[in-house]
């Protein structure tokens, strides 16, 4: 939601610490949506305890998803610089029949 703001998260998640927090996400129903990072499967368990707490004016939502999902998140809201597509191998030039 845009009136929920890092430090928000961070206070509701504590006194587990994430690794990073993106803000700014819409899902393709139209929903506001924060993702976190964190350091280990443990805080990740710790941080889904929370389901059903408030979160500013909202009864959060907590969800675990994959590394991939959170990279995907924040290259498209720019915090991060998007992989370079995958470059095809040259192949070797086959020399003409002589």
């Amino acid at each position: 939601p845009a009136d929920i703001s890092e430090e928000e998260v961070r206070n509701f998640l504590a006194p587990t610490v994430p690794r990073s927090i993106a803000l700014g996400w819409t899902s393709q129903e139209g929903n506001a949506e924060v993702f976190v990072l964190f350091e280990d499967n443990e805080d990740c368990r710790s941080a889904r305890q929370l389901d059903g707490q408030r979160l500013g004016s909202f009864d959060a939502q907590v969800r675990f998803t994959v590394d991939n999902k959170f990279r995907r998140v924040m290259e498209d809201l720019g915090f991060w610089e998007k992989d370079p597509p995958a470059v095809a191998k040259e192949q070797p030039e086959v020399p003409a029949e002589q």
